[in-house]
């Protein structure tokens, strides 16, 4: 299955054609905003209110720009991003990058699962005194995505989850609404300032703030946008369109983003709950539902864990074919081994008994650490006046990059020390 494949999973056949000019940013919407998100905006939410709400609107801007960057290189030059790396700059560089991007994954997969047990773990405990075990939940999961992958079956499942996901993300707009704190305090949070760690949270306020910029500045976000476009056929002639659905994409990111944290300030953070545990999230809902919340919660959490989490088990095998510039074929061998370890990582953090949220966010930290790579990446590939010809970057256009990897370098040393520090703390 190639990107087409994945990019007919966001709609119904019937809707595919209006979509189709903007799925690449529906598509990026649905991945960004998952269970990574939802932990690390609530985390944040949970430990310092709508105080770094700023960290958010740099973020989704930062996001838009690097798209149409990104996108704009595909268009003109025709190569994925992998692809590039390999061929313009070093293949050392794009195993690299692949090699990071699979820890990641690694730590992605195993934290979304385990959140996904351990909320289904609390769930049913309604109808048994001790629920059924989190270990027991993940190895179903895994066992039966596993099985999807191996049938080829995943259409109608992604189709479901997403319109699951969308329903979710109504209920936390709608939750925003009922919960806005004052106007006042919303602004207080445009105005950049860095937290200090909270009393009772397993995460330190350094890997808190980059783990909340990689989830949403996502280096696999830009790599797989250049899949997406080249799958799409857009050309240098689609660029007013690209602007269009970049907008898109980072304005959901935004609303849906913010709406989680704001969310989270008013339920989690006036209770002094740091959301260390993935049960905690259920209050989130409470204003609007009540006693429903654990109902409507559970299916959200499970819902946008598994919309993030089947891409996730797909981006090592999708990234080393934009890496050896062929196209992902399930049906594969090497594929099929390669989704068979990732899905069976997800029994992982249930067997150890570690907290799956402590994980989710190391492994969202890590991408905050490898953004400034990534920028840096399209610095040299857009400069290039042999690939891009008069597409290439203004003076304008580089200071913008500029400052943008400065920010990366920024966070991302925010990040290794918070990485290190929870890391340390951790073994």
């Amino acid at each position: 299955m190639g990107t087409n494949g994945l990019l007919n999973m966001a709609a119904p056949k019937s809707l595919y054609k209006y979509l189709a000019p903007i799925l690449p940013g529906i598509f990026l919407i649905g991945y960004n905003i998952g269970t990574g998100s939802i932990t690390s905006m609530s985390k944040a939410g949970a430990n310092y209110g709508t105080s770094l709400l700023w960290t958010v609107v740099i973020s989704c801007l930062i996001t838009y720009y690097l798209m149409i960057m990104f996108g704009r290189y595909t268009m003109v030059s025709g190569e994925t991003a992998m692809a590039a790396i390999r061929l313009h700059i070093h293949p050392g560089i794009g195993i690299f990058f692949i090699a990071v991007i699979g820890v990641i994954i690694v730590g992605a997969v195993m934290g979304v699962m385990g959140i996904i047990a351990d909320v289904l773990h609390e769930w049913s405990k309604q109808w048994s005194a001790d629920g059924i075990p989190s270990l027991v939940w993940a190895g179903v999961l895994s066992l039966t995505i596993y099985l999807f992958f191996w049938w080829g079956t995943t259409d109608l499942v992604k189709k479901v989850l997403s319109g699951i996901v969308l329903i979710m993300s109504a209920a936390f707009i709608i939750n925003m609404i009922f919960v806005l704190p004052s106007l006042k305090e919303i602004l207080a949070g445009f105005i950049p300032s860095l937290p200090t760690d909270v009393k009772g949270s397993d995460n330190s306020a350094f890997l808190i703030t980059a783990s909340m910029v990689g989830t949403t500045v996502s280096s696999i976000v830009f790599l797989m946008r250049t899949s997406l476009i080249k799958d799409a056929n857009w050309t240098a002639r689609d660029m007013k369109m690209q602007k269009k659905d970049a907008r898109l994409s980072a304005a959901g990111m935004f609303i849906l983003s913010a709406a989680v944290l704001i969310a989270a300030a008013a339920t989690l953070h006036t209770r002094g709950l740091t959301m260390n545990h993935a049960a905690e999230l259920i209050p989130l809902l409470e204003p609007i539902v009540g006693e429903t919340s654990m109902h409507l919660m559970t299916l959200g959490i499970v819902a946008a864990g598994l919309s993030s989490h089947i891409p996730n088990l797909l981006v090592l095998p999708w990234l080393v074919c934009d890496y050896r510039a062929v196209k992902l074929r399930l049906n594969a061998k090497s594929n099929r081994v390669s989704l068979l370890f990732l899905t069976s990582l997800g029994i992982t953090v249930p067997l150890a008994g570690t907290k799956p949220v402590f994980i989710m966010l190391l492994s969202q930290g890590l991408l905050a650490i490898l953004l400034p790579a990534t920028v840096a990446v399209s610095l040299f590939l857009l400069n290039s006046k042999k690939i891009m010809r008069n597409q290439s970057l203004s003076f304008l256009e580089n200071a913008i990059l500029i400052a943008i990897l400065i920010f990366a370098l920024f966070m991302g040393s925010i990040g290794f020390i918070g990485f290190l520090k929870d890391f340390m703390n951790f073994v």
